[in-house]
């Protein structure tokens, strides 16, 4: 997942070993990869950072995605919000929201209605902000 690659990049995991050949790493190659690693307590929460992306994202999608319904191009910003928004737009029940996703993407929804404040209001009362 996207995830743990954003994880390994900002050296807050190690590289999922099963899709490595374990004969290819040496141990030499795995205690640098584990000096290169951040302390526990300098960690940036993932949480906070998918509700970074995703809610910036919105902010610049939803403009581009209003223009294209007017012109017929299809042109994206952000693939992972617009495929997010497409699996959201083809599930035939949409529940009260949980995730953190699904908030942002119900506040988008919002945003895309005409009703900011309610948009407003689902972003800032997001747990991860506080």
């Amino acid at each position: 997942s996207y995830m743990s690659k954003a994880k390994e990049l900002l050296a807050q995991g190690m590289a999922n070993v099963r899709f490595h050949n374990s004969s290819d790493r040496s141990q030499e190659q795995e205690n640098e990869e584990r000096r290169r690693q951040m302390p526990y307590h300098m960690h940036i929460n993932m949480d906070l950072i998918e509700a970074c992306h995703l809610s910036s994202a919105m902010l610049l999608e939803l403009p581009n995605m209003a223009v294209q319904a007017q012109e017929g191009r299809r042109r994206f910003i952000s693939r992972t919000f617009r495929r997010y928004i497409d699996a959201y737009n083809r599930q035939v029940f949409n529940g009260p929201p949980e995730t953190l996703r699904e908030k942002i993407l119900s506040a988008s929804f919002a945003l895309d209605r005409g009703e900011w404040r309610t948009a407003v209001e689902t972003l800032t009362n997001l747990s991860v902000w506080q």
